[in-house]
């Protein structure tokens, strides 16, 4: 079983949350069956607002490549956990992973990577029903609880 404990999710509603009460008055005016699509509003106004063009290393990376390059990864571990008998320790390979990417890839990075585990295999350890220890995977404090990936 693996756990993530990550703050993106509630960084972001608090982000959100935080937003509309410095305009309230959108939250007044605005019909009840339409208070939904504010957020959609919102994003279409302010991509009529940006002008120019990002940076290359700003540029959108598009979530399918994300994917591809990770299950890449992946696959080169089960390569080596076939040559070597070498397990999987998610833990590490989560940590190396969020390197690579922006603190704004990170939450999914790490479901991508959950995800391939899960395919993957299982823990011998998982069947005994002992929970791993949290493990730091960045500097922002996220942490995960996976046993290390040893059959497949």
């Amino acid at each position: 079983m693996i756990w993530i404990k990550n703050r993106v999710f509630s960084q972001r509603l608090r982000n959100s949350i935080h937003h509309y009460f410095e305009h309230p008055w959108f939250l007044w005016t605005a019909q009840a069956e339409r208070l939904v699509d504010l957020r959609d509003e919102e994003m279409v106004l302010r991509e009529d607002d940006a002008l120019g063009e990002l940076p290359e290393e700003l540029q959108y990376e598009s979530l399918s490549d994300l994917h591809d390059q990770i299950v890449e990864h992946m696959q080169g571990l089960l390569i080596a956990y076939r040559e070597n008998n070498r397990p999987i320790d998610l833990s590490l390979v989560l940590k190396e992973q969020l390197e690579n990417y922006p603190l704004s890839h990170h939450f999914d990075v790490a479901r991508i990577i959950v995800d391939q585990a899960v395919r993957l295999g299982m823990a011998n350890d998982d069947l005994s029903g002992i929970y791993p220890d949290w493990q730091a995977i960045n500097k922002r404090g996220a942490e995960v609880q996976a046993h290390v990936i040893d059959k497949y």
